[in-house]
């Protein structure tokens, strides 16, 4: 492999993985936090391997939130709640 075709594949494989997280929001009726995304994306992990899967899909999620792809659900109720839960659905 060369570099440019390595970084082609990794950047592909990237894109593969916010879309298919966009596929997930787009199929419930119900918006979904990053642990729903996460087992939907991953399957039920556990320990360390669960760590991983959550900081992989919320970092997905924070990224598709700033491109505009995705948007908080019931944002303006958010501060009502001592303890929120961020739920995503398609923007």
């Amino acid at each position: 492999h060369d570099l440019a075709q390595r970084l082609e594949e990794i950047r592909a494989a990237h894109q593969r993985r916010l879309e298919r997280l966009i596929e997930i929001l787009s199929s419930t009726a119900e918006p979904l936090c990053v642990d729903q995304l996460s087992e939907r994306m991953y399957s039920r992990q556990r320990g360390y391997p669960a760590l991983l899967a959550l900081t992989d899909v919320g970092a997905r999620v924070e990224h598709l939130e700033q491109l505009g792809r995705i948007a908080i659900a019931d944002i303006e109720h958010l501060s009502e709640q001592p303890c929120p839960v961020i739920r995503y659905r398609p923007a």
